[in-house]
């Protein structure tokens, strides 16, 4: 049996929900729960999925104009990251 609860959410929360939900084609409510079915039993809202050549960890970032080492090195990072993350 289905239960109504009564929740308090940050409008700009709940505006992107709706839209997330709209876009999904699903109801606000159907979005919450499957959201947190997913919560609950552990699984990650996206799936990782790299489509990349054997030798993608030997590609050189190009630096952006006015970018610093930081935000270079904030790249790799992040390159390297999704990499290892899919297996590649």
């Amino acid at each position: 049996m289905r239960q109504s609860v009564t929740m308090r959410f940050d409008p700009s929360i709940l505006e992107a929900a709706k839209a997330k939900a709209k876009d999904d084609h699903r109801s606000l409510t159907n979005y919450v729960e499957l959201l947190m079915k997913k919560d609950l039993k552990g699984e990650s809202e996206t799936e990782l999925t790299v489509f990349a050549p054997n030798d993608i960890r030997n590609a050189v970032p190009l630096r952006f104009e006015d970018e610093d080492d930081e935000h270079v090195a904030r790249r790799e990072a992040i390159h390297t990251a999704i990499l290892d993350a899919s297996g590649h």
